[in-house]
């Protein structure tokens, strides 16, 4: 799972960390560094499924376990600097991705939410 962590820190990261081989430490840091440009104006669909992405994914119990690590990604970002991270609601916690059944888009969507960016979900 760490490994899977490190990666997902790597995508949101990307642009934001300058330096050969960093450690997840310091990709959380430069996560949490730019948090509106890698986390607070990131479009909820876009960000989560965009990472989900990155991977191949063998079926929606792996697309899930991936979300995960995505929000213990995020929630460990946000908390790094010391900032005890407070949810606004529920929906981060019962986000999931299902199968888009739709005949355009990805193969996966994303359960119910009612926000379009992701800072919407906390309150730092």
């Amino acid at each position: 799972m760490e490994r899977l962590k490190k990666i997902i820190a790597e995508v949101i990261a990307n642009n934001f960390y300058v330096g050969d081989n960093p450690t997840y430490e310091q990709l959380l840091f430069g996560i949490d560094d730019n948090y509106y440009r890698t986390i607070g104006k990131a479009n909820v669909s876009v960000f989560v499924i965009g990472i989900v992405q990155h991977f191949v994914i063998k079926d929606i119990d792996h697309a899930n376990r991936i979300l995960v690590a995505i929000k213990e990604v995020v929630t460990e970002a946000l908390e790094i600097n010391g900032i005890e991270l407070t949810y606004t609601d529920t929906d981060w916690l019962d986000l999931k991705i299902i199968e888009n059944n739709e005949r355009w888009g990805s193969k996966y969507r994303l359960s119910n939410y009612d926000k379009k960016y992701m800072g919407e979900f906390f309150e730092i």
